[in-house]
C-alpha cells in the first residue's frame, strides 16, 4: 500500500510535458464593423545599362468589413494619398484626387480567399476618366510618336479596365493580403504547387511556380511566419510580353525575339493567426531582361504593415 502511495507521490511530481505547435491553419475570424488600418510603402528599382533610378512612395490603406456571412465576407478597402498629391507634375492632381477616392469593394469566403472585386464597373469608368484627363494633357499633335502613344494607351485602358484586369493589376496589395489564407501549414514541411492564372493582356492561361512553407511560430504572442518563393518559366514570359506588344501595336522588331528574362518574387507574411490578421507582409519581385549586350533590372517591392 504504502508502495502504491510513493507511486503515484511521484507520477504526480513528475512535470507534464507541453507539446509545441507545429501546424497552423490560416482562417478568417472577422466580423462586421471590423476596421484595420494599413501602412503601405512601395518601391520602384531600375537598372538600365549601369544607370540606377529609384521611386518611392508611401500611403496608407483602411480595411473595413462590410458584411459577414456563414460563407463570405464583404470588404471595403480605402486609400488615402493625400501627402503625396502635392509633388506630382504636370498638374495632375485633380484627375488623381478622383481616382484616389476610389473605393473598392470585394468579397472573400468564409476561410478569408479573395472571390472577386464587387465594384468593377464603377472603378473602370473612374480609371478611364482619369486615363482620358491625362490624354487631353498632352502637347495637342499629329505626330507619328504622339499618335502611337494614344493608340497604346487606349489599348492599355481596354487591358486594365476589364474586371479580370483591375483584379489581377490595380489590386496587388489587396490579393497580397489574402494570398495565405484558406489552408493548413505544417512547420518544416515545403508545399510546391503549379498556379495557372488568366494573364490580364490576352486572358490566356498562364503558369506560376511556387513554393511555400511555415518559418516560425510564436506561440506565445499567436503569430507565425510564412515565407512563399515564386516564379514564371521564361518561356512564358516571352509569350505574355509579345501578345503584349502586339496588343498595343508597338514595335517588336528581331532583336527582341532573342531576348533573355528572368523573373522570381518572394514575400514574407507575419500573421496573427488567432484572429486571421496579417501583421507585415514584405513582397520583392525581381525581372531581368537581356537584350543582346544590353541588360536591364526592375525590383519591385511592396511593404504593408499593420498599425
Amino acid at each position: 500500500m504504502k508502495s502504491l502511495f510513493f507511486l503515484i507521490l511521484i507520477c504526480l511530481s513528475i512535470p507534464v510535458l507541453a507539446q509545441e505547435k507545429t501546424t497552423v491553419p490560416i482562417v478568417a475570424y472577422w466580423s462586421k464593423g471590423d476596421t484595420l488600418n494599413f501602412k503601405i510603402f512601395k518601391k520602384i528599382e531600375k537598372i538600365n545599362d549601369g544607370k540606377e533610378s529609384q521611386d518611392s512612395t508611401t500611403y496608407y490603406s483602411q480595411f473595413i468589413i462590410l458584411d459577414s456571412t456563414e460563407t463570405s465576407y464583404q470588404i471595403l478597402w480605402k486609400n488615402d494619398f493625400k501627402q503625396q498629391i502635392s509633388s506630382l507634375p504636370f498638374n495632375l492632381s485633380d484627375p488623381i484626387q478622383s481616382l484616389q477616392d476610389i473605393n473598392y469593394i470585394y468579397s472573400t469566403n468564409e476561410l478569408g480567399q479573395f472571390q472577386s472585386l464587387d465594384n468593377w464597373q464603377e472603378i473602370a469608368t473612374n480609371l478611364k476618366n482619369y486615363l482620358s484627363l491625362i490624354l487631353q494633357k498632352l502637347p495637342t499633335s499629329d505626330s507619328v510618336e504622339n499618335s502611337a502613344f494614344k493608340n497604346s494607351m487606349n489599348q492599355f485602358l481596354e487591358i486594365y479596365t476589364s474586371k479580370e484586369g483591375l483584379e489581377s493589376l490595380v489590386m496587388r496589395e489587396i490579393r497580397l493580403l489574402h494570398s495565405t489564407f484558406g489552408a493548413e501549414y505544417l512547420l518544416g514541411d515545403t508545399i510546391r504547387y503549379e498556379e495557372q492564372v488568366n494573364n490580364a493582356i490576352d486572358n490566356s492561361p498562364m503558369n506560376i511556380n511556387n513554393e511555400i512553407f511555415l518559418s516560425e511560430i510564436d506561440e506565445e504572442n499567436y503569430n507565425c511566419i510564412i515565407v512563399q518563393n515564386s516564379f514564371v518559366s521564361e518561356e512564358e514570359m516571352k509569350s505574355m510580353i509579345t501578345s503584349f506588344a502586339e496588343k498595343l501595336k508597338l514595335p517588336f522588331d528581331e532583336a527582341f525575339k532573342d531576348f533573355q528574362i528572368d523573373n522570381n518574387e518572394k514575400r514574407v507574411f507575419s500573421i496573427d493567426y488567432n484572429y486571421g490578421i496579417p501583421n507585415y507582409i514584405y513582397n520583392k519581385k525581381t525581372n531581368k531582361v537581356k537584350v543582346k549586350e544590353q541588360t536591364g533590372y526592375r525590383i519591385d517591392t511592396i511593404e504593408i504593415e499593420l498599425l
